[in-house]
């Protein structure tokens, strides 16, 4: 229940940043267009979390949740090293 509610409020501020970051030209330079690429790769990696975690009866769904989640996982890692 934590973890899901937690994970909740996460995507809601990832979104509430993406906006931001969308609506103010200003923060649409270089680092910005980074920090949005992250703010991506992090909602959809949880986002697949929160929705795929319990999606484990169908092995061909189960595999391409863990490919997904494990892919935007390793984009967001590689995102805050540029």
């Amino acid at each position: 229940i934590v973890s899901m509610v937690c994970t909740s409020l996460s995507l809601l501020c990832l979104f509430i940043s993406f906006v931001v970051y969308c609506t103010f030209r200003p923060l649409r330079s270089l680092p910005g267009k980074n920090n949005m690429n992250l703010i991506v790769t992090l909602f959809l990696a949880q986002l697949l979390y929160l929705v795929g975690a319990g999606r484990t009866e169908i092995v061909g769904v189960c595999e391409a949740m863990a490919i997904f989640i494990h892919y935007f996982w390793l984009a967001a890692f590689c995102a805050m090293n540029v």
